[in-house]
């Protein structure tokens, strides 16, 4: 019982000190914290220019006539330019309706012209209410899929064998894909032994993995290697024969 009497007193502590020293320090505890926001402008952004901004030119493909966007010619550099005075003007401007300086993580200026900042919940009304502000939205995280890709590559295609040499649909069975990329995700459910996908312990899904940030890229049983990754390597190897999720 001793132990436990000490932990509680210890979490105690830990619980009300810092609020303690927040209060002497004369911060508001009760605020809620920042949070991420997408903060658009009426500006259109460097695919929708259309040439509506006087003294510029348009840059938008489609009143152009071509087929994608060119962001390195000389009009598109100078109406980029233009944007990031105007976000400047803008940032100024909510730093001086909220009273603070608001942190920016990152300019938009392509498909819309915007920023990314901290901002409290209770200063978003305030911040959407100023002239030139489009949208105020919370900034948001997705998690990555595959329930459209194979339909944009054209893979239905090639698994029912409409588009193959023989005629014939397998959905890639019999063939091994080897991918050299930053690694696999042996967790991840486009690479579990889905018994609907006709895999198993015995038939797995993942054959092998082999850590090559290593000499003579060591390993072979998944089970036994570090190539660990949630990003590219997760991507294309989902992408060429992943489980359909």
């Amino acid at each position: 019982m001793k132990y436990a009497a000490i932990l509680s007193a210890a979490l105690a502590l830990g619980m009300y000190q810092p609020i303690a020293v927040a209060q002497s320090a004369g911060v508001d505890v009760a605020k809620p914290a920042l949070q991420s926001y997408i903060i658009r402008f009426a500006e259109p952004g460097l695919l929708y220019n259309s040439g509506q901004q006087r003294g510029y030119a348009a840059t938008a493909p489609s009143v152009l006539g071509q087929r994608k966007l060119n962001a390195s010619t000389p009009e598109a550099l100078s109406y980029r330019q233009l944007l990031k005075s105007q976000q400047d003007e803008y940032v100024a401007a909510i730093n001086a309706k909220v009273a603070r300086s608001v942190a920016v993580s990152h300019y938009y200026d392509v498909t819309m012209s915007g920023i990314a900042a901290n901002l409290h919940p209770s200063e978003v009304a305030a911040v959407r209410a100023l002239e030139g502000v489009a949208s105020v939205e919370l900034a948001g995280e997705y998690q990555i899929n595959t329930d459209a890709g194979p339909a944009w590559i054209g893979a239905p295609s090639i698994w029912n064998g409409s588009q193959t040499p023989t005629g014939v649909g397998t959905r890639g069975q019999g063939v091994l894909v080897g991918v050299f990329d930053s690694g696999t995700n042996l967790d991840h459910p486009s690479f579990g032994n889905d018994a609907s996908c006709g895999f198993s312990v015995a038939s797995p899904k993942l054959v092998a993995a082999k850590d090559c940030e290593q000499s003579n890229c060591v390993g072979g049983n998944p089970e036994d290697v570090s190539a660990a990754s949630g990003g590219h390597g997760v991507h294309t190897a989902s992408t060429a024969a992943g489980n359909a999720l």
